[in-house]
């Protein structure tokens, strides 16, 4: 299969916050069936999904994922390292099972800190 693309680009006219909500489809739509079969903690295989959304979806513009846990370690957040505050990107919340939604760093990261306040 030479010559195939195997990434998601963003569309023209498509905003950024249409072309997040198409990540955050995917990453949901994936989890569901890598946790079909998987055994490990939630958080792995959403590290996992958002590794490889990066690289499917390549205009996201991230570097890596972040994240942070409570003290006891039974909920945290990860997301997708834009390096700005304000723009929005991909995030997973384990509590209950797992969720993948679209947030700006910035909201991130204060749910971050009530999640370490407790």
């Amino acid at each position: 299969m030479s010559g195939t693309n195997n990434t998601l680009r963003m569309q023209i006219g498509e905003t950024r916050e249409q072309y997040i909500g198409r990540a955050v489809g995917w990453c949901r739509n994936e989890y569901r069936k890598r946790r079909q079969r998987e055994t490990c903690h939630v958080s792995h295989t959403a590290n996992d999904v958002m590794c490889a959304c990066e690289r499917l979806f390549c205009d996201l513009g991230t570097f890596g994922t972040c994240g942070d846990c409570d003290d006891i370690g039974q909920e945290g957040i990860e997301y997708l390292n834009t390096g700005e505050m304000y723009e929005l990107t991909v995030a997973f919340r384990t509590q209950r099972g797992g969720c993948f939604y679209g947030a700006a760093q910035e909201d991130i990261l204060r749910a971050i800190e009530r999640l370490k306040r407790g």
